[in-house]
């Protein structure tokens, strides 16, 4: 609770009872709190343009936030095709906030890539952008170090060898989404994909579906396959 001033009527009633105070000192405090009122003032209206000034900067950052939504989108269809589930997925995992060492991190590792759209999964900042023509995710750990890179790729860039047996043992299935994992030699952080944590290594991930069975393959670069985990 702050200070508050007596009245000027106190003090003459107090002047009544005690000769020291005098007319010209409750003169004096009449002048000391009209000097205190009016530098009141004058910090007052300061603030206020502080406040309105801050206010309509903030307008140009709500509209990147909403521009880089509709990025989002775009790339989230290019990345996932016309999954609505995994685009709805990756809508859920934005985040509230990205670890400032882990953009700074990505721009000494990629260089100045013009659209970059970053979200939180799992324990790893991960930041999607696109390039050569090609969408990739770059995973960055807690201590902002670049654990891997995902790339878009198609079933026929696989190993000759993978898919081959592929075609011979799920036939049957339907074939999804395909990535190839670069992993950062590096790091010696494990990297998680499709909510499962392997030790790093470059594989191809590719998604199968038959009826309402999800599951997805992995593949080294000599064309290995093996079964990697499903999905719900």
């Amino acid at each position: 609770m702050g200070f508050a001033f007596p009245p000027i009527h106190t003090l003459k009633q107090f002047r009544l009872a005690h000769r020291f105070v005098t007319s010209s000192s409750i003169e004096n405090y009449r002048i000391q709190i009209i000097k205190i009122k009016k530098m009141k003032t004058s910090f007052i209206m300061p603030v206020a343009v502080f406040i309105m000034t801050n206010t309509s900067l903030a307008q140009p950052g709500i509209a990147s936030i909403e521009n880089n939504d509709q990025s989002l989108a775009k790339l989230e269809k290019m990345l996932h095709g016309n999954n609505a589930e995994k685009r709805d997925e990756l809508k859920r995992s934005k985040p509230k906030y990205i670890s400032y060492k882990a953009q700074e991190q990505f721009r000494i590792d990629f260089g100045n890539i013009p659209e970059v759209i970053w979200r939180s999964e799992a324990n790893f900042d991960v930041a999607t952008f696109k390039k050569d023509g090609t969408v990739e995710s770059a995973y960055y750990d807690y201590y902002a170090g670049l654990v891997g890179t995902t790339i878009q790729k198609s079933f026929e860039d696989m190993p000759l060898k993978a898919r081959e047996y592929i075609n011979k043992h799920y036939g049957d299935y339907t074939k999804g989404d395909v990535i190839l994992f670069d992993d950062d030699e590096y790091s010696e952080t494990d990297m998680t994909l499709f909510g499962r944590q392997f030790e790093d290594q470059d594989n191809y991930f590719i998604e199968l579906t038959k009826n309402d069975k999800r599951i997805v393959l992995e593949s080294d670069l000599d064309g290995n396959v093996t079964y990697f985990t499903h999905m719900k």
